[in-house]
C-alpha cells in the first residue's frame, strides 16, 4: 500500500521508513559537520603557526628598503588576504 491511500495512521506507518532515512541522513550530516568544524579548529592554529614561522624566517633576510617599498606591501597584503583588491595604503 502506498502513502496516498488509507487512514492517517496507516499513512504514517507507511511513511516511517522514509522518515527514518531522512532523520538518519540529517543526523549523519550534522555529525559530519561537527567533525569537520572540530578538525578545522585544531588544524587552523597549526597552519597559522607554521605560516608565521616561515614568514618570519624569510622576512629577516629582506632589506629594509624593500620592506618600505609600496610594491612589497601590495604583494604582502595580497599574500595575507588572497587575490582580492584591498584599499590603497596611505602614503607616508
Amino acid at each position: 500500500m502506498g502513502v496516498a491511500g488509507g487512514s492517517t495512521t496507516e499513512r504514517l506507518e507507511a511513511a516511517l521508513p522514509a522518515l527514518a532515512v531522512v532523520a538518519g541522513t540529517a543526523l549523519a550530516g550534522s555529525l559530519l559537520r561537527s567533525a569537520s568544524t572540530a578538525a578545522a579548529g585544531t588544524l587552523e592554529p597549526k597552519v597559522q603557526r607554521v605560516a608565521t614561522e616561515r614568514y618570519l624566517a624569510l622576512v629577516h633576510r629582506v632589506e629594509l628598503s624593500t620592506i618600505e617599498d609600496d610594491e612589497f606591501h601590495r604583494l604582502l597584503d595580497g599574500a595575507r588576504s588572497g587575490p582580492w583588491p584591498r584599499p590603497a595604503r596611505p602614503s607616508s
